[in-house]
């Protein structure tokens, strides 16, 4: 993944599979469960240094990106905080981004198939739509 990718996915904000959170003053808590629920379905993305200002998500990049990577792998391997690491060390970078993510772009809803993804109990899948109405 490179650069330009990510920069194409802020503008189109956030989605099941990708998630973007400040980070400015450090990782923030709420990290954490987001990897536990993207290690619980399908995976994702999180991008640190993108902030949401109304509608729009824009990098404002991190204070101290090389410490946070740190703190992020020492928190990780930590099973106090985390019962497992499913990351290597190509799971968390450091990418210079920079650029507006705005105006948003709407991201494609629902499935050409006519099924959904629904969160639930068990992992995040495709349900048909008879599920979905109970």
């Amino acid at each position: 993944m490179d650069e330009q990718q990510i920069l194409a996915e802020v503008g189109q904000g956030e989605d099941v599979d990708w998630e973007f959170k400040s980070a400015k003053g450090g990782l923030p808590g709420s990290l954490w469960e987001t990897y536990s629920a993207m290690a619980n379905t399908d995976g994702g993305v999180i991008v640190l240094g993108v902030r949401q200002k109304g509608d729009c998500f824009e990098v404002h990049g991190l204070d101290d990106a090389r410490k946070m990577r740190g703190d992020f792998w020492s928190t990780i391997n930590n099973r106090g905080k985390v019962s497992i690491n499913l990351l290597d060390n190509e799971g968390a970078r450091i990418a210079n981004v920079s650029g507006e993510g705005c105006p948003r772009r709407p991201r494609a809803q629902g499935d050409p198939q006519g099924a959904a993804r629904v969160r639930g109990p068990e992992p995040l899948g495709r349900n048909v739509s008879k599920k979905l109405r109970r």
